[in-house]
């Protein structure tokens, strides 16, 4: 159970000779050492990385808001994220300030409510080629749906983003991702770090990884200079964006940071989610009745519409559940500027904030059953959670730009599925979730594909 105390000015956490352990379990599985923190520890849990630094694990609705919204100004991205800049530059993800400013208002238009509206066609036809490949599937055959979700979701996104299906490509840049994502995760637990520049088996194969994903970003990039302006994309408003000071446009490489960007966050988290939710169903059959009910009652054709879309509560639920129990992003890291209190506890300035969305969606203190796979509760009689409470986009100024984009994909390709489709994972098929910057599954999700017909 959670502890609730406050009283402690100094938050609870591993000191002394439990450290060496908590090292050791750090480095072999950083999300399940933290869960374990959480639990262990109570909302506010200290984990100092030397004499001068520390963690502070975050895993109350009070300390989410506090950090994200109302002392937000006090805070920027932790140093944690540098180590993400040599996959993403200064993009959205990383970047600070009037740089940050600038780009999120460059990018907002392109998820306005509107405009995602006229997304929905296209989210639509490219699940279908995707259910096309399934039909043909036997009765035996399987299939990985992380896979297969990265797939569509990348599909998606090149469409909508850049006028390019880059989803042929997925195999490659889902691997190069992992393998990214992968080595940041050890480069920040670990206490000795070998500069990229130093050529290490490992370094190398980082290198080739960014290296192929630069190919393809300059690529598109090449193929669209001296015709943006024939284009209504995200591609096009970063080529034709000029400085409101000096009437500059932005470099390659400023476009190639944020194309980077998006191509990671623009498939990555959805593709998660819509992989867990599956992977959720087939273990729940009754949850799955209900949403097949809902979807045959409510889409007339094989494709869901915008428009029926609107129509799927029960589906809307089971999206937020899952993303109660697999937030794909799992912990939101900040850095004090100045001193600061969190939850009653002393937060010295320079330490490392992680706010985690996962502890908190799974904090019994807040949740019944937190480990309990239950839609109903974000049914429409249930009492709505605290903001804070549940929070899988973020919050605050930074909250997640792409945050509708994002929910109507997902209830797009769920609800395409269901409509044709029932999946059961693979007996025997070991499901363990891997937390580097997003939550994924580690060893993928074999599923059998059954036709409803």
């Amino acid at each position: 159970m959670f502890q609730t105390t406050t009283t402690v000015k100094q938050a609870p956490g591993p000191s002394g000779l439990e450290l060496p352990g908590w090292f050791v379990r750090l480095k072999d599985n950083t999300f399940r050492t933290f869960v374990d923190l959480a639990l262990d520890y109570g909302p506010v849990a200290r984990f100092p990385f030397g004499p001068s630094r520390a963690l502070f694990l975050c895993s109350s609705p009070e300390a989410a808001k506090h950090v994200l919204q109302d002392n937000h100004k006090n805070y920027k991205k932790a140093v944690t994220y540098n180590f993400l800049k040599p996959v993403v530059g200064h993009g959205l993800l990383t970047a600070e300030g009037d740089l940050w400013l600038r780009q999120r208002r460059l990018v907002a238009p392109m998820f306005h409510r509107r405009r995602i509206e006229s997304y929905a066609r296209t989210m639509a036809e490219t699940t279908e080629e995707l259910l096309a490949d399934w039909n043909r599937l036997g009765p035996d055959d399987s299939v990985d749906v992380a896979d297969a979700m990265s797939q569509v979701t990348l599909s998606i996104a090149g469409k909508l983003l850049f006028n390019r299906d880059i989803g042929r490509d997925s195999d490659w840049i889902g691997e190069a991702m992992v393998l990214l994502f992968r080595d940041v995760n050890q480069r920040i637990m670990s206490p000795i770090k070998v500069p990229r520049q130093i050529p290490t088996p490992q370094n190398r194969r980082v290198q080739r990884a960014i290296d192929q994903l630069e190919e393809l970003v300059y690529g598109l990039i090449d193929e669209r200079r001296g015709r943006a302006d024939e284009y209504d994309d995200l591609l096009s408003m970063f080529m034709l964006a000029e400085d409101e000071d000096s009437g500059e446009r932005m470099s390659d490489d400023q476009i190639r940071d944020e194309l980077m960007t998006f191509i990671i966050a623009g498939h990555d988290t959805t593709s998660n989610l819509l992989s867990w939710a599956l992977y959720l169903l087939s273990k729940h059959p009754g949850v799955r009745r209900r949403l097949e009910a809902e979807v045959d009652d409510v889409v007339a054709g094989e494709i869901p519409t915008f428009s029926e879309i609107a129509g799927l509560d029960y589906l809307e639920q089971v999206i937020d559940e899952t993303f109660r129990l697999y937030p794909p992003a799992w912990t939101v890291e900040r850095e004090p500027l100045e001193d600061d209190e969190i939850c009653g506890f002393h937060v010295p300035a320079g330490s490392i904030v992680s706010i985690g969305p996962y502890f908190v969606h799974h904090n019994p203190d807040i949740w019944d059953n937190p480990e309990g796979f239950d839609p109903d509760r974000f049914g429409p009689d249930a009492p709505r959670p605290e903001r804070y409470a549940h929070f899988p986009f973020g919050g605050g100024p930074r909250m997640c730009v792409g945050a509708d984009f994002a929910m109507l994909e997902a209830k797009m390709i769920l609800a395409a599925i269901t409509k044709r489709f029932r999946l059961d994972v693979v007996t025997n098929h070991p499901v363990e979730p891997e937390g580097t910057v997003t939550l994924y599954p580690r060893h993928g999700i074999k599923m059998l594909i059954h036709r409803r017909d």
